[in-house]
């Protein structure tokens, strides 16, 4: 049985039940590597009383996410340094729906993620419209981040398959993403290796029964933030960070300069 046959055995859940029960705009990320081997022994027991979007009939659904940042990086600079408080701003697609949302996520204290988003026009989503750069400019502002949305620029466009299920009950999110790539606007890529998993575990504070599963199997957290990840690896010329040990692992084609990288 493979880790899809037990997401397809799950109960489903609409989108529009998902974010009225478990949208979860604020929350603590966990962020796992899984092997495909692994979750296919751990998928029944990890997915015990989770329901799983389903929209469509479909269970998994092609995303994109559109990052943009300053010409000299500031977003990625802020995450590398990590700042205490830190900002993205991005436009995310759902490709199947043709639904799409600008975002701004605002990292603060003991790792606590709050998200903000308001639909987008599908024909802008690789692009800031003057209204976009006001919401995040509002966003930030409220936020406390200082940025100048109106420098903002596409800096990193990131593709993957997610499959998400949803604990109502405990407000507890898993995500699974497969066939993760990473493009830049200069035609650069990296892609995830195929036989590993990115998954994330989002609950109000980091202790949900998967997390807890998880780490009874040996299977740690990463920091791996996509965005910062995929920048760090895709720009050589900047300074080395430690998302390198783990794409190290994670990615199919990392460049030379990311596999020799030892700290």
């Amino acid at each position: 049985m493979t880790w899809r046959s037990t997401l397809d055995k799950a109960d489903p859940i609409g989108l529009d039940e998902v974010n009225a029960q478990a949208g979860l705009m604020a929350r603590v990320d966990s962020k796992y590597f899984v092997p495909v081997e692994v979750m296919q022994e751990l998928s029944s027991e990890l997915f015990a009383g989770h329901r799983v979007t389903q929209i469509n009939g479909e269970r998994e659904f092609l995303y994109e996410s559109m990052y943009f940042d300053t010409p000299d990086l500031r977003c990625f600079r802020d995450h590398a340094q990590r700042r205490r408080h830190r900002a993205k701003v991005r436009t995310r697609t759902y490709v199947d729906s043709m639904l799409t949302f600008i975002e701004v996520k605002l990292s603060g204290a003991r790792g606590t993620t709050a998200k903000t988003r308001t639909e987008y026009g599908y024909d802008d989503r690789f692009a800031l419209t003057p209204g976009g750069r006001r919401f995040a400019a509002d966003v930030l502002s409220r936020g406390g981040v200082p940025l100048d949305t109106d420098v903002l620029k596409p800096s990193m466009l990131t593709t993957y398959r997610r499959s998400t299920l949803v604990d109502a009950v405990r407000g507890v999110r898993i995500t699974v993403d497969a066939d993760l790539a990473w493009r830049t606007p200069s035609g650069a890529e990296l892609r995830a290796r195929s036989d590993m998993l990115l998954l994330e575990v989002k609950s109000a504070r980091g202790r949900a029964p998967a997390n807890r599963l998880l780490h009874g199997h040996g299977i740690r957290p990463v920091r791996m933030s996509k965005y910062p990840a995929g920048i760090g690896a895709l720009h050589p010329d900047l300074p080395a960070n430690s998302w390198h040990r783990a794409l190290r692992t994670y990615a199919a084609n990392a460049p030379r300069f990311l596999t020799s990288y030892s700290a």
